[in-house]
């Protein structure tokens, strides 16, 4: 289905009248796949998940994730299998990790989900938590993908109140941009940061995440489920849940379905490179762009607030740059290019700056801190910077990291 979603502006883009195209868009999406026979860049963009490919893993060479971290997150994933009774899928190189072959990327391997964890975590910072410092790193995002997986799958009776958590479909989740079935991480309450429960990076027993249990605001859901809630009412999410769980989907055919759709001859898709919005981004309020998971408008921008349990609001691409001097928890080469979002209003992001100085300039301790530290200085300024470009992704990156680093601290310490 990813493929067949991002074939669409090419038919589009192609040849034919448009009732043609309009029925080879219908006649492929109803098929689930596409017109064999066809090839075009559609092809690759079906199969991206992270904003630059990684690198393939290498036995003896460096890699994104260091064979001491993961060898304890392997040794974690097996205490959560046996805890759960659930058996996850092994990847080529030992790696644990979700689903089955049939919805995993081809050559997926630990670099691939070090670099897919990554840029979730790039994702949390600049949008879930502009307000919270996070306190998750990709090692403990790891766990908790496997966690709350084994949680929607576990037939163990003593267990089943941990199915609050997970996906309520209870099918493999794929990572692919394009997809109704696509990763989501979202929160699990309003109010507070989002965070994973895990305490530590190298945890290598399930017993840490179910002894701070109270400590998790996070829902690992597909896109699908995300998208349900955006305009139901929070009285109506546990009539939502049954629903879902209800459906008791189990024909694999929906990642590789066999029927194959008619052929359209009037209908030449296009081959050009086209600028693909990702179909599954999610819907707009008041015209404000709301991220992939989430319900969060962008920088500078006004939009209907929805909340409640289980609501999505995970964090926003944002593979921009860092900003400052900060640095990525983990020490390893930055796997993301930073990207320019096409028709971000400059406007817009210099009133959020305009308003951020305002925020600093309310608290003693902020106001102190920007005339005394030349590290906060040059974050703001690499922040003016991306909102005079129109950088959207890489001031909301910024933006985040403005506001874990320097005023979600100093304002907790106003409220002591």
């Amino acid at each position: 289905m990813a493929l067949v979603n991002c074939k669409r502006p090419y038919i589009n883009a192609g040849k034919g009248s448009d009732e043609a195209k309009y029925q080879k868009i219908i006649a492929e999406s109803i098929a689930g796949r596409v017109t064999p026979g066809e090839s075009g860049p559609w092809e690759q963009d079906a199969v991206q998940y992270v904003q630059r490919p990684p690198r393939a893993y290498q036995a003896n060479g460096v890699n994104l994730w260091d064979n001491s971290s993961w060898q304890k997150a392997q040794k974690c994933a097996k205490s959560i299998e046996t805890y759960f009774g659930v058996t996850l899928y092994e990847l080529n190189d030992g790696t644990k990790w979700i689903g089955a072959e049939y919805s995993t990327p081809e050559n997926f391997d630990r670099n691939g989900v070090f670099a897919f964890c990554k840029e979730r975590l790039q994702r949390m910072r600049g949008k879930c938590n502009k307000k919270w410092q996070t306190m998750d790193t990709e090692q403990t995002l790891y766990r908790e993908i496997l966690f709350q997986y084994c949680c929607s799958h576990t037939t163990n009776p003593a267990l089943q109140d941990l199915k609050r958590y997970g996906d309520r479909l209870s099918l493999p989740l794929v990572l692919f941009k394009h997809s109704p079935l696509r990763l989501s991480v979202a929160h699990r309450v309003h109010g507070s940061g989002m965070s994973s429960g895990w305490v530590s990076d190298n945890a290598t027993d399930v017993q840490e995440r179910i002894d701070n249990d109270k400590a998790n605001n996070m829902l690992i859901e597909s896109w699908y489920v995300n998208a349900a809630k955006q305009d139901m009412a929070e009285d109506y999410y546990d009539e939502l849940d049954n629903i879902l769980c209800s459906a008791k989907i189990t024909d694999t055919a929906i990642y590789n379905p066999g029927t194959v759709p008619p052929a359209t001859p009037s209908v030449k898709p296009s081959i050009k490179e086209l600028p693909v919005t990702d179909e599954f981004a999610g819907a707009q309020f008041n015209q404000a762009d709301v991220d992939e998971d989430s319900k969060t408008p962008s920088a500078g921008q006004v939009s209907t607030p929805i909340g409640g349990h289980g609501d999505s609001e995970a964090p926003e691409t944002a593979e921009g740059n860092l900003g400052g001097d900060q640095e990525p928890r983990t020490g390893v080469p930055e796997e993301f290019e930073p990207s320019l979002v096409p028709g971000a209003d400059s406007e817009e992001l210099n009133q959020a700056v305009s308003g951020l100085y305002g925020t600093i300039l309310k608290s003693e301790a902020l106001a102190n801190q920007l005339q005394h530290d030349p590290a906060m200085r040059r974050m703001l300024s690499n922040l003016q910077q991306m909102a005079d470009e129109g950088n959207q992704e890489g001031f909301d990156m910024c933006l985040g990291q403005i506001y874990e680093v320097y005023v979600g601290p100093a304002q907790q310490g106003d409220m002591a």
